[in-house]
């Protein structure tokens, strides 16, 4: 920030407080360390906020745009013990259903090559070998696991491929997120709060707890843009912030004094 705002060009700030993310993914964010790293982090950005206005002249050439990049689930426990839905999921368990069903079906062999979260990987050359349809041990593991507790929804290649059974918002979300190239075969959604790990949280489903997070900017030389909602996907807010950012005008004119014509950079709220 040493040689921000001494020219006329934007100058464009971008941090990240990683520190946050950490201590939530090992605690939840119920944990008291989570509050006080909260307030920390606060008055960390005030300092960097008052350092910047004095840098660049006042808060009028200042325009700050803060976000979350995501939700979190509370600690599973946490959840029990106030009698909400969750749990934590044996890995090894729910990895060995597919398994047992593939062998059963198929003949067994070494079926899974991979998983990533709640997905999996199948050893296409085995299926080839065997001439097998892709698409018929994509179902059978679909099957073993669609009755499990704790599973909301499978979602096969085959189906994301060809957007078949997409019947709801989440559905949605995953048919748009899915990447052939290195998408799994098997793709499942776990029902809210349920987890995989002995201890802390995560993220990463559809469900309003991960996709819901916190957008806010201000800038006095700005005139006032919509209001993001609070269940704004993903994928809107590039138009968000475009429609943001083509509000950008400068503070002062361009025939002031060299410090006053200083353009915007970032203000906090």
């Amino acid at each position: 920030m040493k040689n921000s705002g001494v020219t006329m060009a934007t100058d464009v700030l971008t941090i990240s407080f990683s520190a946050n993310d950490y201590l939530g993914h090992a605690v939840g964010p119920d944990d008291p360390s989570v509050e006080k790293l909260a307030v920390r982090t606060d008055q960390t950005i005030g300092k960097l906020i008052a350092a910047a206005e004095k840098q660049v002249g006042g808060p009028q050439n200042i325009l700050v745009v803060m976000s979350a990049d995501y939700g979190v689930a509370p600690v599973p426990e946490i959840n029990v013990a106030r009698k909400m839905p969750g749990g934590r999921v044996d890995k090894a368990a729910y990895t060995r259903a597919v398994q047992d069903a593939l062998d059963t079906k198929f003949g067994k062999a070494r079926w899974i090559i991979g998983s990533w979260e709640s997905g999996f990987y199948f050893d296409q050359n085995l299926i080839r070998e065997r001439k097998l349809n892709p698409s018929d041990v994509e179902d059978e593991a679909a099957r073993a696991i669609a009755n499990l507790p704790y599973v909301e929804r499978t979602y096969t290649r085959t189906q994301l491929m060809h957007r078949q059974a997409m019947a709801s918002l989440a559905d949605d979300y995953v048919a748009r997120s899915f990447f052939p190239a290195r998408g799994p075969d098997l793709f499942v959604i776990f029902k809210p709060y349920w987890l995989f790990g002995k201890g802390g949280t995560s993220h990463g489903t559809p469900w309003d707890y991960d996709r819901m997070f916190h957008f806010c900017s201000s800038a006095p030389a700005f005139s006032p843009a919509p209001m993001l909602s609070a269940s704004a996907s993903r994928t809107s807010l590039p138009h968000s912030l475009r429609c943001c950012t083509s509000k950008l005008r400068p503070a002062v004119s361009a025939t002031s004094s060299r410090r006053s014509s200083l353009p915007l950079a970032f203000r906090r709220v």
